[in-house]
């Protein structure tokens, strides 16, 4: 994470500077940890919460290094996390910012759809909307 805004994008409720600390709560919250590893150091990572046995599993953080990006990583990644949420049942779920274009475009091309929006402030206290997306696994 390069700046606030960018910890925002990943982990809205994270704290800036981003610390070990933190990740490690992260760890203890969240399940199936992933992370993308590209000429030996990590390239991306992701993870899954509020699983719903049956149901749905949400995946988040989903990042990828900035200088790698484009490269198809993130799309890799997604479906990756994608094949987790099956274990958890036919739906997987998502949050993600409007004005985060690039992940929003690469989110619909997999399939995900909105279903729900939220008005939350960005750590400049501007309004920004998150966007709920799903898509049906089976």
């Amino acid at each position: 994470m390069q700046s606030a805004e960018d910890l925002f994008l990943f982990w809205p409720s994270g704290a800036w500077p981003l610390t070990p600390k933190q990740l490690e709560r992260l760890a203890r919250e969240r399940i199936e940890l992933t992370a993308v590893v590209v000429d030996g150091k990590v390239a991306g990572f992701s993870n899954l919460y509020g699983a719903e046995p049956g149901e749905f599993a949400f995946i988040g953080n989903v990042v990828v290094d900035p200088k790698l990006r484009g490269r198809g990583i993130g799309r890799e990644l997604m479906r990756h996390m994608m094949a987790l949420c099956r274990n958890y049942g036919p739906e997987a779920r998502l949050s993600v910012f409007a004005e985060n274009r690039p992940a929003l475009l690469l989110y619909l091309s997999l399939g995900f759809r909105p279903y729900a929006a939220t008005v939350l402030e960005d750590p400049s206290g501007a309004a920004v909307v998150q966007l709920e997306m799903a898509v049906r696994l089976d």
